[in-house]
């Protein structure tokens, strides 16, 4: 009798290894993406940067890295002293018109980085104190009162602050008609981004406040004489500088940065800029609950939502924006393991496993495959499993807890072991490459053409399902043939029957080749393990089972 084993279905964790479905494996270390009849292994990896990053992003055709508490542009440090917790990033214009800028928020610090890698603060804030004013000689100024504001303004981004938020007089009478607006703080010392003090003056005997004026930051004096025409452009009071303590960030979306905070009291909020303006804070709705705190922002399908420890909500409207929740659907305690399949949903680590959300409810996905190691179990090659990162890279969820990563097929529905540990992934969709901080490294991850990863061989651990007789008859394996190229590589056989392992030694072959090996073992069941570490391109083709007449060993 001959069988042949098939195993072209992923990693399956579920069943006993005599139990699986024909096709899932027990163990499927360094399997190649892409499926074929035969097993594959995995191409390696090429350095980008020897860096420990725990973010990545790409933005204007170079890699910007979080390693500890600085942020890298390629291998440059271009902002330090941050806390050290991974990087939330967007890219969208500071105002409508600029070009895009990378915004950065950690939790302790915001920032953005310009085009050329220069690092400004996220928005800045009103002036602190006032000017004072005063009615003098000359002008053409309407007697009466005016009263008047300032605020600062970057000519380069469009961004400007609120006002320094208490009213300046000056009455003009007789020959005083100039208002002079003297002792304005110099912006130099709050933020070098600012260039220029805007000057906001109201009509005569008015109170509503308009553009006027702009001068050149570290002016301190400003003579409104009337020879200047008052716009129509009214004083905003929505330009209020974004929290330090915002720690997720997604934009644009309706031309708005939106954030989630971190501190007390505000973790079940989302807040949100004005349309057009993503350095201002315009206000924030009430999600949920500040004892289940939201999570991690999304955009599916051109709906906004946010996950929390709690649930799933949809964020509606156009500011205001209301929220409400999809009923039935678990939330998350690993805001890192979130990430956006275009065509199917919201994927991400449950406490029960790997779940979709669809825009209406929450899935599992391949039930019953590899949830076991997400409730605390150990199987196979891995361990316990809790997700810190995540990503959809090509057609694949890669997930890892930075010792081991694994990788889920949207189309086949299959799951391999990549046989390495990650403490960071990103998709780069510009050239369709994958990013991943590897043993202190970043990696680009699985290159066609690298055999190894960086240097360092890539794990193979190889187990089909088990064959398993239930008629209560042991059968004697008389052969075992292997279809194998191991391109060179040195592979491990190991034999498992009914309990008891047996060496059938390593294989290294050059070319394609069948291995036929002598056996003669009467079990009930068999396992098949191969390993071995690779510097080269391995195939298995098949493996052929031989066993002998049942008959011949007789009931047990």
């Amino acid at each position: 009798m001959t069988i042949q084993s098939l195993f072209d279905k992923g990693l399956a964790l579920g069943p006993p290894p005599d139990k699986l479905t024909e096709g899932y494996m027990v163990r499927n270390r360094g399997i190649h993406a892409l499926s074929r009849g035969s097993f594959r292994s995995r191409p390696g990896s090429a350095l980008l940067h020897a860096l420990n990053a725990h973010s990545i992003e790409y933005f204007n055709d170079v890699y910007h890295y979080g390693v500890g508490t600085s942020l890298y542009r390629a291998a440059a440090a271009i902002k330090t002293g941050l806390s050290g917790d991974r990087i939330a990033f967007a890219k969208m214009p500071p105002t409508a018109g600029i070009v895009d800028y990378l915004f950065c928020a950690e939790g302790s610090d915001l920032f953005k980085v310009d085009s050329a890698g220069n690092v400004t603060d996220w928005g800045f804030a009103a002036p602190a104190s006032d000017p004072t004013g005063a009615a003098v000689a000359g002008g053409a100024l309407p007697a009466g009162t005016y009263k008047y504001q300032i605020t600062y303004y970057n000519s380069t981004t469009g961004h400007r602050s609120n006002g320094n938020g208490t009213d300046v007089s000056v009455t003009t009478a007789a020959a005083n008609l100039t208002a002079r607006l003297s002792a304005i703080p110099d912006p130099s010392a709050v933020d070098a981004q600012i260039s220029h003090v805007e000057i906001w003056r109201s009509v005569l005997d008015g109170d509503a406040l308009f553009y006027l004026a702009a001068i050149a930051a570290g002016t301190t004096t400003y003579d409104d004489d009337g020879s200047v025409t008052l716009s129509s452009v009214q004083l905003p009071t929505d330009n209020l500088q974004p929290y330090a303590t915002f720690f997720d960030c997604l934009g644009p979306h309706n031309a708005a940065m939106f954030w989630l905070r971190n501190y007390a009291g505000t973790r079940g909020r989302v807040y949100y800029s004005p349309i057009g303006r993503a350095e201002s804070v315009s206000g924030f709705i009430n999600v949920c609950a500040n004892d289940t705190p939201l999570q991690k922002l999304f955009r599916f399908q051109g709906q906004l939502g946010v996950i929390g420890e709690a649930g799933i909500y949809l964020i509606g409207g156009e500011d205001p924006y209301v929220a409400r929740e999809v009923p039935g659907c678990p939330g998350t305690n690993r805001p890192h393991t979130v990430a956006v399949i275009p065509t199917m949903g919201l994927i991400y680590e449950a406490q029960d496993g790997i779940r979709i959300f669809n825009g209406s409810m929450s899935e599992l996905v391949s039930p019953g495959s590899v949830e076991r190691i997400f409730r605390g179990e150990s199987v196979g090659d891995l361990t316990s499993f809790a997700g810190t990162v995540a990503a959809f890279c090509r057609n694949e969820y890669i997930i890892s807890d930075t010792a081991q990563s694994l990788a889920w097929d949207i189309t086949d529905k299959r799951w391999r072991d990549l046989g390495v540990g990650m403490n960071a992934v990103y998709h780069n969709d510009e050239n369709d490459a994958i990013a991943a901080s590897i043993d202190g490294s970043v990696l680009s991850f699985e290159q066609e053409g690298q055999l190894t990863d960086n240097g360092t061989a890539i794990s193979l651990s190889l187990e089909p399902p088990a064959l398993s007789f239930n008629d209560n008859k042991k059968r004697i394996l008389q052969h075992l043939t292997l279809d194998i190229n191991t391109g060179g590589s040195s592979i491990t056989a190991t034999l498992t029957h009914d309990g008891s392992t047996t060496s059938l030694g390593t294989f290294n072959e050059a070319t394609r080749i069948k291995r036929t090996l002598a056996i003669g073992i009467a079990a009930q069941v068999f396992n098949l393990h191969l390993t071995g570490d690779l510097t080269t391109a391995f195939e298995l083709h098949n493996i052929i089972w031989t066993f002998d007449d049942p008959n011949a060993v007789g009931e047990q």
